[in-house]
Order: structure tokens, then C-alpha cells, then sequence
């Protein structure tokens, strides 16, 4: 199995590159600079490298650490008894990974973590926002943690660490939506139905008819349900019927009335 590698512990393992992303990152949006390093030692951040075919996780373990992905593909999988894998998403840079397993003591994975790509993570622990949760003063940011921070050793800068608790259950309530969409799109009984459910969602969501999809042909398939030879041969279909256009995993939408 492909090994991965811990680089280190708190900001110091990230490169300047490493940090500016961080910051553009949902979860800590609004962060100031001078207030990353104290959030990261609170945090317990760990910096890790993965090479392209490992798990990180697998199901059945337990976990008090949740990821974050700076560089790189994960593929989020469920495989059932007989070894046919379900794909449930493909997590891109900035995206949070079994955080809601992380937070809640003694819960199993019921997916597995997979790497799609070679890349970079951050580990961070989850007992921060659990401790902090409703009474954000009484979690202090280690004092020294960071050489440019204005606030008093011993003293607790709360508005960091609320700031992202808020940014924290925002991705939570984000990631309940899109599992809400995925059950509308699988409770359509054929393909076709499935896949113009997807397809209606994802226009509806980014405001336009052309989109490109996150997924290859195969993976598309994994998250339907589908067998991909009938994926492709619903797309040729739906082609000829004038319902769409696509190129790879770029689409285009008419709005020609079909009946899924």
C-alpha cells in the first residue's frame, strides 16, 4: 500500500504558497494573517503529503482528527459487501473531510478515504470546535503560538476561533444540502432520470446551462449508481434527442421539455 508522509506540526510545516491558501479556504475565510498561527497550534494542525492510490481512512475506523485538502484529489468511496464501490464525491483543495465523524466520539467511518491524486493535507483536530462550541471564551489559543499576534499572552482572542466555528457549521449545513441533492437524483428509478436530475441541480446551482462537472466519465457513473457502457450510451441518447451537448465532463443544457 502507498505510505503517506507527516511534514510537520502547526504553521511552521507550511510553505508561504501553503498559507495563502489557507486562507482562502471556506473555513478559515475572514481569518486575519497574524491570526492563522495561533488558530493552527489550537488546532493541532498537522501537515501531510499522500502519494496517488492510498487510503487515508478506510471504513470502520474511528477518528478524532478531520482533513483538509491543500493539494491534490480525494475520492470519498463506499464500497459494500461484495466490493462494488459507490462513489460519494471527489473533494478538491479547500474541502473538509470526515469532520462529522471527528466530532462525534466513538462514530465509525462509513467510507473510506481514497487518494485520486498525489498531494498535500492538513490533520486538525476536531475537539477545538467541540470545547469551544457555545462558550468561545473559555478556549485559549496557546500563548506564543504566534510571533505576530496582538493579543496578550494567557489572553483569549475568541473572535478567531468563533469565526471559524461559524465557517465550520456553514460547511456542515453545505454538505447536508448536497446530500439531500444526491437523494433526489437517486431516487429517480433509470439512469436517464438520475442523470438529468444531477444535471438540472448542478445548472440550477452555478446560474448557467454550460458547466463542467467535477467527475470523469467513470466516476460520474460511480456516484449514480450506473454501470458506465450505460451512462454513456444514456448520453448519446439524450444527444440526439437535443436535451444536452457534452464534451468529457463539459455540458450543455437546452431547454427542450424532456420527461425524466
Amino acid at each position: 500500500m502507498a505510505q503517506t508522509k507527516n511534514t510537520g506540526s502547526g504553521a511552521a510545516s507550511l510553505s508561504p504558497e501553503e498559507r495563502s491558501l489557507l486562507l482562502g479556504t471556506p473555513l478559515f475565510r475572514g481569518v486575519a494573517e497574524d491570526e492563522l498561527d495561533g488558530l493552527l497550534a489550537l488546532l493541532g494542525a498537522s501537515r501531510q503529503t499522500f502519494p496517488k492510490g492510498g487510503f487515508l481512512l478506510h471504513a470502520g475506523e474511528e477518528t478524532r482528527r478531520f482533513g483538509l485538502l491543500l493539494e491534490g484529489h480525494l475520492l470519498i468511496q463506499q464500497d459494500d459487501y461484495w466490493g462494488n464501490e459507490n462513489l460519494m464525491a471527489r473533494l478538491s483543495p479547500g474541502d473538509l473531510f470526515a469532520e462529522s465523524f471527528a466530532l462525534l466520539p466513538g462514530a465509525r467511518l462509513t467510507v473510506d478515504v481514497r487518494c485520486g491524486t498525489e498531494g498535500v493535507l492538513l490533520w486538525l483536530d476536531a475537539s477545538a470546535f467541540a470545547g469551544g462550541t457555545g462558550d468561545f471564551c473559555s478556549t485559549t489559543i496557546p500563548a506564543g503560538a504566534s510571533s505576530h499576534s496582538s493579543a496578550s499572552p494567557g489572553k483569549t482572542p475568541s473572535a478567531p476561533l468563533a469565526r471559524i466555528t461559524e465557517n465550520f457549521l456553514r460547511i456542515l449545513a453545505e454538505k447536508n444540502l448536497h446530500f439531500n441533492e444526491k437523494l433526489i437524483h437517486m431516487g429517480h428509478r433509470s439512469i436517464r432520470g438520475k442523470l438529468l436530475s444531477f444535471l438540472s441541480v448542478t445548472a440550477d446551482r452555478t446560474g448557467s446551462a454550460d458547466s463542467t462537472i467535477p467527475f470523469c466519465r467513470q466516476q460520474l457513473a460511480e456516484y449514480l449508481g450506473a454501470d458506465r457502457s450505460a451512462l454513456s450510451a444514456v448520453l448519446s441518447s439524450l444527444q440526439k434527442e437535443g436535451l444536452l451537448r457534452y464534451r468529457r465532463n463539459h455540458f450543455s443544457l437546452s431547454r427542450k421539455i424532456s420527461s425524466l
